[in-house]
């Protein structure tokens, strides 16, 4: 199972969760470099993910998805931490490289910005880390991490 959260209008799992759903798909070129697409058939939760992950249960086997989201949420560590909680089988972050990505600048949703070694540090105060690549002319950073 794959839980994309963060997700807007091009969801990648089976279960995407965002507050809202009708915003363009601004991250579909990363489809290729994270080996998923959009999934149309995907169950769509509204929530609030400033507030919690709206899911029941463990979700040992699953793999969470957050691509372009932690820069937007009000606290990053809170949410990696709610995932955990979750035991995640691998979880996938994709976030803008503030070093290289000016865009990141300019975005007024985007409350912080990632270095390289900024997103690990916060990464791996939860998780594991697996990866970590410059994707995307090194405009984004990709991790894989797990427990």
């Amino acid at each position: 199972m794959i839980i994309d959260l963060g997700c807007g209008s091009w969801c990648r799992g089976d279960i995407g969760i965002d507050k809202q759903f009708n915003y363009p798909p601004v991250t579909k070129h990363l489809d290729d470099i994270i080996g998923l697409s959009k999934n149309e058939k995907a169950e769509f939760i509204t929530a609030d993910l400033n507030q919690s992950i709206p899911l029941n249960g463990s979700s040992q086997d699953a793999t969470f998805l957050l691509i372009h989201v932690l820069e937007s949420l009000d606290s990053p560590l809170n949410i990696l931490r709610e995932i955990a909680k979750f035991k995640p089988k691998k979880v996938i972050i994709v976030v803008p490289n503030a070093q290289q990505n000016l865009a990141d600048w300019y975005d007024e949703t985007h409350i912080y910005s990632f270095t390289e070694a900024s997103i690990r540090q916060l990464v791996s105060k939860v998780f594991s880390i697996k990866a970590v690549r410059l994707i995307v002319r090194n405009q984004d950073i990709a991790i894989v991490a797990a427990l």
